[in-house]
């Protein structure tokens, strides 16, 4: 019980470490760290939201932020664990404040080919 407790809290720290650094490579258009720890599918969705928004550069900082594992599945169809992390915290975006309500599905082979990669983000309302 007490790894999986600590495997838990070593992955919601590197999932908040992985949410500063996809937020830092949007905000300076760096398509080779984003595809870095996304699924090709989700990097091809990201990289169409940035060539809309053009060369303009975005500012941002991540004030406080919480990152909470909600569940790890086992996909048997896909060969793949599934894993949701919400986020929740506060971010200055081009110097506003605004909330941070996120989850995150992160997917992992089977086969050990790759490490967890993010696979789609979902923007959580109230």
């Amino acid at each position: 019980l007490h790894k999986a407790i600590r495997r838990q809290r070593q992955m919601c720290i590197r999932d908040r470490e992985n949410f500063v650094r996809l937020q830092k490579a949007w905000d300076s258009g760096d398509y080779n760290s984003l595809g870095d720890f996304t699924t090709d599918e989700l990097f091809i969705e990201l990289t169409h939201s940035l060539r809309e928004r053009g060369a303009a550069k975005q500012i941002s900082e991540v004030i406080n932020l919480d990152a909470k594992l909600l569940g790890i599945a086992k996909m048997a169809d896909a060969n793949e664990h599934v894993a949701v992390v919400e986020f929740k915290g506060a971010m200055k975006i081009e110097g506003e404040f605004e909330e941070v309500r996120e989850r995150w599905v992160l997917a992992r082979k089977d086969d050990d080919s790759s490490g967890w990669l993010l696979a789609g983000i979902e923007q959580v309302t109230a």
